[in-house]
């Protein structure tokens, strides 16, 4: 997968999830949602203090 789509999709869920807990109803389950929802992000993006900078060629 392309580092950048890979990146973008982190960002996405990342900001579903935690844009759901505060949209509808909050439960205190949401906490556990949105550390996970970091936490996969952390995973999938590549590098994430580098993710979006460019590339040296």
């Amino acid at each position: 997968m392309n580092k950048d789509l890979r990146v973008v999709l982190a960002l996405v869920v990342i900001s579903l999830i935690i844009l759901r807990g505060y949209l509808f109803n909050a439960s205190p389950i949401d906490t556990y949602l949105d550390y996970g929802a970091v936490l996969l992000a952390l995973v999938v993006m590549p590098r994430p203090k580098f993710a979006l900078w460019p590339r040296r060629s």
